[in-house]
């Protein structure tokens, strides 16, 4: 059975190593209505692509959180990386970044 990047990061979190901390920014609304965020101004996403309800961060509001002060959310998050093997040359790498809580 393969697991999804979800599952993974659940299993992730289990071990506080894996758990990264930095800032997310809110970046606005996509003209289909999906709320953008960006961590670390690196990786930005939908934000409800982001969430876990099983991480404490999914029990909060975020939205609310976010939208109400501009500029860094404290957060504690992770990043699940996979590597898909096309064929014997070429390779994709895809990152997830799932929020797990905010730093108070």
């Amino acid at each position: 059975m393969l697991a999804s990047s979800k599952d993974i990061a659940i299993h992730k979190a289990k071990n506080p190593n894996n758990i990264l901390q930095g800032c997310l920014y809110y970046t606005g609304i996509t003209p289909k209505g999906l709320h953008r965020v960006r961590i670390n101004h690196e990786h930005e996403s939908a934000l409800h692509g982001m969430l876990i309800k099983e991480f404490p961060a999914s029990s909060k509001d975020v939205l609310k959180k976010i939208t109400e002060k501009s500029g860094c959310h404290k957060i504690s998050y992770l990043i699940i990386n996979f590597t898909l093997l096309d064929n014997i040359l070429d390779y994709d790498i895809f990152e997830f970044y799932y929020i797990y809580d905010f730093v108070e």
